[in-house]
């Protein structure tokens, strides 16, 4: 059917001149005051012309110029749809290539080595390991403490445990752990875990195992080469992915990271306040070792112990901001903004 065009006009109605009974054209307008039609009038023979209106197809239905748009149409879309497809196809080739984002990264001015991590589950493990399953906690506690302040506590899951024959823990050590731990807001649930030792399946279980010192490392390591891997899969493992926890303390500029403030800080201003008494001891001692130290509670002051929590705070801080800063490859999906 053919499409007529209404206009508006502010104009009252009226006849224009020729009248109904001269042949002609009619077109057709629709003013406030009525309607009105223009030179010639339908009674004298004249037909009714429309008015092309923008964006309309005025061909009949089998004709060439139809036939021509349709497949205009038809082109059109098939061109976009594969340029869309081709998009697609690309963004997914990126986000794989960026789940794993180990290597080197520049941090502060210089190289910094990190672990390749993979978000393509949209959630990581990370297992703190020593020898007693004692210090471990620690780092536990304070990993989840950051990540809770962070907003990814339902996104990087922190557990920990040792390498020596997990017996139980004797009440006064759980109590003085209790103790110590308790300020740190680290929950009872941590420290009161029944110890568990390192187990090669944990290399499977774990995207990170984080070892708190050298000789923590070396136990990780020499489970590996006990296991019955004729595969050297575990072995391939515990290259990529195990690390020592200290190696993140120089992942930051501390100065700037004390200089933050407010909710949009990486720390809350109690871990702050504690980092920021200890920060230069800390560092300088992380340039002798990067091991982490683990007192024994019965025996150490409480001076050597905040160097330990201040020692492993840092090392916490720097593994959590690199966790956070390496979702940026998690892949895409729609369903991740409701």
């Amino acid at each position: 059917l053919p499409h007529f065009s209404f206009r508006r006009s502010m104009s009252l109605a009226h006849l224009s001149s020729g009248g109904l009974g001269v042949g002609g054209a009619s077109s057709w307008s629709r003013g406030v005051g009525g309607n009105h039609r223009g030179a010639g009038g339908v009674l004298g023979g004249g037909a009714l012309t429309p008015k092309p209106v923008a964006g309309v197809c005025h061909a009949r239905p089998g004709s060439t110029s139809f036939a021509s748009r349709g497949k205009s149409l038809l082109c059109r879309a098939s061109s976009q749809s594969s340029q869309e497809e081709m998009a697609s196809s690309d963004s997914q080739q990126s986000q794989q290539s960026q789940q794993q984002r180990g290597g080197t990264w520049l941090r502060n001015g210089v190289d910094f080595e990190v672990p390749a991590v993979d978000w393509s589950r949209y959630y990581l493990n990370v297992l703190f390991v020593d020898r007693d399953h004692t210090t471990s906690r620690l780092a536990e506690g304070l990993t989840q403490r950051m990540l809770d302040w962070r907003g990814y506590a339902r996104a990087i899951y922190p557990l920990s445990c040792g390498t020596q024959h997990a017996e139980p823990m004797e009440l006064e050590q759980t109590a003085g752990l209790i103790s110590v731990l308790s300020p740190l807001n680290i929950s009872k649930q941590t420290v009161t875990t029944p110890r568990r030792s390192f187990e090669v399946t944990d290399l499977d279980a774990h995207d990170l195992v984080l070892a708190l010192d050298e000789e923590a490392r070396d136990d990780i390591l020499a489970t590996v080469r006990c296991a019955d891997d004729q595969t050297g899969h575990y072995a391939s493992l515990a290259e990529e992915r195990v690390w020592l926890l200290g190696h993140f303390v120089r992942y930051h500029d501390w100065d700037a990271i004390l200089a933050e403030k407010g909710g949009s800080a990486q720390l809350d201003r109690r871990l702050r306040e504690l980092i920021s008494a200890r920060k230069s001891s800390t560092l300088a001692r992380d340039a002798v070792t990067r091991d982490i130290a683990m007192p024994n509670l019965k025996e150490c002051s409480k001076s050597d112990y905040d160097d330990v929590v201040a020692h492993t705070l840092m090392a916490c801080g720097g593994l959590s901001s690199y966790l956070v800063d390496s979702s940026s490859s998690m892949p895409y999906e729609s369903w991740l903004e409701y």
